[in-house]
Formats: structure tokens, C-alpha cells, sequence
């Protein structure tokens, strides 16, 4: 590639989908790929928010008329409630903010809303790289990336509930961690 074709490929904006990637994504990196977690993810609070719906409402029909005085349909109410707006806040977050970027040189696992949380780990540190999938997530698609670094605990270890990853996936992440000591260039795929 020439250096006219190189300074117009940096002009052109590189997450269109995206945005917010541009303030994770360094100069000089190119985004490999950036993914949600599978919906698995959402599991725990979900069913958390079923369960005291269903609880709720079966001891709402069985509360005695005396029961309010000690106002006790106010605090099902509001344990209801409550449980229902974090199922929907661990969606929102799952939907909108929640990311996995790999890029030519880092991993990253944006996740939060009103405090974001960004661990990542350079891919030159990265020694083993290990896909795990347990029967339940073979079941359901998904699996757990296992980083694995030379000498010392790292902030970002295990990446769970990722979707299933084909093997274009592990080729474009084995490509990354396999070139990302070397600089820049990665393999064609």
C-alpha cells in the first residue's frame, strides 16, 4: 500500500457501527473485531427478576386483608420493582455498552454505564490462549476465552459467555496474538 492510499484509509472513520470505539482504539491499531457478549450473560439477572416476580405475585394472592396495615404489598411492590429494573439495567448494559474489542495489538472488556470499567492486556504479554466450552455452553453457543500471561495475574483473564466463536473468529484472534510481538502486520485471512 502506497503512502497516498495509507493517509486516506487514516481519514476514513474506522467503527462506523460503532463510535465510541474511537476512544478505546489508539492510533496506529486496527480493530479486529468488537462483540457483545452471548445473552447467556443475562441469565443471572433475568431469572433473578422472574423468580421474585413469580414469589411476589403468588404471595400477593395469599397476603391477609390485615397484611397491609403492616404494609407489606408496599414492600413486595417495591422488591418487585426493584428486581425488574435491574434485569432490564443488565440488559441495557448487555445491549448497548457491554464490548469485547480485540485489536492488533490489545484486548479489551469495555463494560459499564455510569462507571466504565475498561480492562485490557497488551497481546505481546499474552502466552496461551485457551477456548473453553462446558456441555451448558456448548448447548447454548457460547464459551470462556482463558488468557494466559507470562508471570503475573493480569486484570483481564477470563473472558465468559462470549458467543460461540467460528473458526474464522480463533483465526482472526490466533492471527492477532501470533503478530502482535512482531508489529503491525497480521496474516491475510
Amino acid at each position: 500500500m502506497g503512502r497516498l492510499a495509507r493517509r486516506i484509509a487514516d481519514r476514513r472513520p474506522r467503527h462506523r457501527a460503532d463510535p465510541e470505539l474511537e476512544l478505546y482504539v489508539l492510533d496506529g491499531e486496527r480493530l479486529v473485531f468488537a462483540k457483545r457478549m452471548h445473552p447467556m450473560a443475562l441469565w443471572e439477572p433475568v431469572t433473578t427478576a422472574v423468580l421474585v416476580l413469580f414469589a411476589g405475585g403468588w404471595l400477593f394472592s395469599r397476603l391477609p386483608a390485615s397484611a397491609a396495615k403492616a404494609h407489606l404489598p408496599d414492600i413486595l411492590f417495591w422488591a418487585m420493582l426493584i428486581a425488574v429494573v435491574r434485569g432490564l439495567w443488565h440488559w441495557y448494559e448487555w445491549a448497548f455498552r457491554d464490548r469485547l474489542v480485540v485489536t492488533n495489538k490489545r484486548i479489551m472488556l469495555i463494560h459499564g454505564f455510569w462507571d466504565r470499567d475498561v480492562p485490557m492486556m497488551s497481546l505481546a504479554k499474552v502466552t496461551d490462549l485457551i477456548y473453553r466450552r462446558s456441555i451448558p455452553a456448548r448447548v447454548f453457543g457460547y464459551g470462556m476465552f482463558v488468557l494466559e500471561s507470562a508471570g503475573q495475574d493480569q486484570a483481564l483473564r477470563t473472558l465468559g459467555e462470549l458467543a460461540a466463536v467460528t473458526r474464522m473468529g480463533q483465526a482472526q484472534v490466533h492471527g492477532s496474538v501470533q503478530a502482535a510481538p512482531v508489529g503491525n502486520r497480521l496474516p491475510r485471512l
